[in-house]
């Protein structure tokens, strides 16, 4: 408390005020630093501001992961297709017997499993140099060639999917003999779900339509999604008909 004199003999008291906040170099009042409320209002709107940014990059990054599963599925199939094809138009004959030929329209009874869904046919490879006049001297070379089928035991001892996918090709010499030393066994692809090798009884057959000359094939392949394993996410199927170039020579050609 300041005491103040003045005239009269009488005594005036005065308090000094109360400066509740420091006064700045140009006389008045200011603060430095913010509120927690203030802090943590910053920090909310930041975590949303971020949790929108990485909700925008995730689902970026596994739409880009989801289209590049799907193409090597597709590409897998295509493949697969463009192999067969190129083996089976070098292809002299088709087995009478198999892959089977059935009615149009019953063709999608057919399964995997089947006993009779296999591939055989034959190459020939000709040598003219050769005198055919000579005991057992053939013209050509063959290369008998087998696709099948291989997969996991199931539950009834029999083969089901994934599939693989075997060749097999037996060489023959000019004399018509078998060179069991020379086969080959190639796994062709694995991870197929489904792959069925048949052909058509059409008997408008001609060719400008598919007939017993056509091999169809039908393929499924499929991928799983990790996070949701009872799903086939990324599926692709294709049904395709291959016209043998060849041609059948005499009956004895036909013969093992």
């Amino acid at each position: 408390m300041i005491a103040t004199h003045l005239p009269a003999g009488k005594v005036y008291s005065r308090v000094p005020p109360v400066i509740s906040e420091p006064l700045t170099a140009a006389g008045f009042t200011g603060r430095n630093g913010v509120t927690i409320i203030e802090l943590m209002f910053v920090i909310l709107i930041l975590s949303i501001l971020l949790s929108g940014v990485y909700r925008v990059f995730f689902q970026g990054q596994r739409q880009a992961l989801e289209i590049m599963d799907s193409h090597v599925v597709n590409d897998d199939v295509q493949r697969l297709v463009d192999r067969l094809t190129d083996d089976i138009r070098e292809a002299n004959y088709v087995d009478d017997n198999v892959p089977p030929v059935v009615a149009m329209g019953a063709e999608s009874s057919l399964k995997s499993d089947d006993a009779n869904n296999w591939l055989f046919f034959t190459k020939l490879q000709f040598d003219f140099t050769k005198d055919p006049n000579l005991p057992n001297q053939k013209i050509y070379t063959q290369q008998k060639v087998v696709y099948y089928l291989e997969g996991p035991k199931n539950v009834r001892g029999k083969d089901g999917p994934p599939w693989a996918l075997i060749r097999e090709m037996t060489p023959w010499d000019d004399h018509g003999v078998v060179q069991t030393t020379k086969k080959e066994k190639v796994t062709i692809m694995e991870d197929i779900d489904e792959l069925i090798f048949y052909r058509l009884n059409n008997p408008a057959s001609s060719v400008d339509s598919p007939g017993t000359n056509n091999v169809f094939i039908r393929i499924v392949m499929k991928r799983l999604d990790p996070k949701i394993p009872d799903s086939h996410k990324y599926r692709s199927e294709i049904v395709t008909s291959i016209r043998l170039r060849g041609s059948d020579l005499e009956g004895e050609v036909k013969a093992p």
